[in-house]
């Protein structure tokens, strides 16, 4: 309890969450009081920005339309000079050389990215404003499923503007956008990269014919001081995590919400050559790479959500041992993704209180939208492949959040037994002595000053007088 009292006292004085993490130009700071914390958070920002489409560009629109709409590649050597010519950073073929096109690529699933990449202006007239997604404004977009076909066909083309491809960002009023050209995909010819092309030619091949009515949502989740639970003082019980050994978030089929921790951008360097969990799980729903292209980074207090996307295609392995494995055509479940920018730092770092409730905060901003919807009976999967020190913590955080808001929590460990004993182990005693919420985030805050180079499973167990 005296440690208790002295969290309070120091959470009394104003800090800066979320240190070291980029923030936008014209972002106003405004200090707001609650019982026992103080601290400095960021207002609504009132900019509009509006997406800006490649056909908006009338001259650029009418060069790229001319080449969609004459002679189609037939071989790689050809579709070097197709993608070339509709954007001229495409102009090394060591990709082309290694790759091996299906027979259909060039006969059907060519053919069908330009037809949804030419509809752009019937789809997006310039009269439809799109607001883009700004930091600290609580909105969302909807499309329906073929509109993002429409967007995602221009991105496999890289059609969008020549300064916006991927790893490049856009600027635009003052804030940057992530590029989602899939430029930087036709220059890399690793493992991981020709995995994720299969990915992508799997989804082309695949779109449903009736896409016209689904839709897909992209929804920004900012969250304010007032919103956020008092973690410390919080006597929520925690509940029963359900721990899998050998299973992956991707493969969970019960389980209606699944978390992506993400670094700054959804989806990670999907872009790019990494091939960690937020990659591999963007490539297997493509329909999730859309979210770059409408919102900004993500900042310490929010989240993002996407609704509606499906599950086209299934990998095995993970970094530069991943492989495309098939089509995944089957998958019905509507899953909400929650993507998550989570805190990357030192472990002397990581569990300093104002981190700890940085993290808390910004895993509730998305999976408090669940709070009210409990008749929904929400499940959340989350996991990693790899049980570093930060993924240890984040496994712990995410279940004090699921008993804040009252979701059934399961935690896939992609086939580390060990750890999946440990964590489950941790669990089990936890939910068993009916420890609160706030107990383990104090215990929490406790562990870089008395734990002794222990382990943090180790040292919660007995901070709690579990064993």
């Amino acid at each position: 309890m005296e440690k208790a009292q002295e969290l309070i006292k120091d959470h009394s004085k104003p800090m800066m969450i979320g240190a070291g993490v980029a923030f936008f130009s014209g972002l106003v700071y405004n200090m707001f009081a609650s019982a026992n914390k103080q601290d400095y958070w960021p207002e609504p920002l009132p900019s509009e920005t509006f997406l800006v489409l490649p056909h908006f560009r009338k001259r650029r629109w009418r060069n790229i339309v001319d080449i969609l709409q004459g002679d189609l590649p037939v071989d790689s050597d050809s579709l070097v000079s197709f993608l070339h010519a509709i954007n001229p950073g495409i102009n090394d073929p060591e990709f082309f050389e290694e790759f091996e096109f299906d027979e259909d690529y060039f006969t059907a699933i060519l053919p069908t990215v330009v037809k949804y990449a030419l509809m752009l202006p019937e789809l997006f007239p310039k009269k439809r404003k799109l607001k883009m997604l700004l930091p600290q404004q609580k909105a969302q977009l909807q499309f329906t499923r073929i509109e993002v076909a429409c967007l995602l066909a221009n991105a496999y083309l890289s059609t969008y503007d020549n300064n916006n491809n991927s790893y490049t960002e856009l600027e635009m009023d003052g804030f940057r956008f992530f590029g989602i050209n899939f430029s930087t995909l036709w220059l890399f010819s690793s493992s991981a990269v020709r995995s994720k092309h299969e990915c992508f030619i799997n989804y082309f091949r695949n779109i449903p014919n009736d896409i016209h009515h689904e839709t897909i949502t992209f929804k920004r989740c900012p969250i304010t001081i007032l919103d956020t639970p008092d973690w410390l003082t919080s006597s929520k019980p925690v509940c029963l995590g359900n721990v899998l050994p050998h299973t992956t978030v991707e493969e969970d089929q019960e389980s209606n919400i699944h978390v992506c921790l993400s670094r700054k951008y959804q989806g990670g360097e999907v872009l790019g050559t990494a091939a960690g969990v937020e990659e591999i799980l963007f490539c297997e729903r493509p329909e999730c790479i859309v979210s770059l292209l409408v919102s900004a980074p993500m900042q310490f207090n929010e989240s993002f959500i996407v609704s509606g996307t499906k599950r086209y295609s299934t990998t095995e392995g993970m970094y530069s041992d991943v492989v495309y494995s098939g089509e995944d055509l089957d998958n019905v479940l509507d899953i909400s993704l929650v993507i998550v920018d989570q805190l990357v730092s030192w472990k002397s770092d990581r569990y300093k209180p104002d981190n700890l409730i940085r993290e808390l905060n910004r895993y509730y901003s998305g999976l408090g939208e669940w709070k009210y919807k409990l008749s929904e009976l929400p499940a959340l999967a989350a996991g990693y492949d790899e049980p570093h020190f930060h993924h240890k913590l984040t496994s712990i955080l995410l279940l004090l959040v699921c008993s804040e808001v009252g979701i059934q929590y399961r935690y896939h460990c992609y086939g580390n037994e060990e750890f999946a004993f440990k964590l489950q182990n941790l669990f089990e005693m936890m939910f068993t002595t009916k420890k609160t919420v706030g107990e383990v985030y104090i215990a929490l805050t406790e562990y870089l000053e008395h734990s002794d180079n222990m382990d943090e499973f180790q040292f919660l167990a007995e901070r709690l007088n579990l064993e």
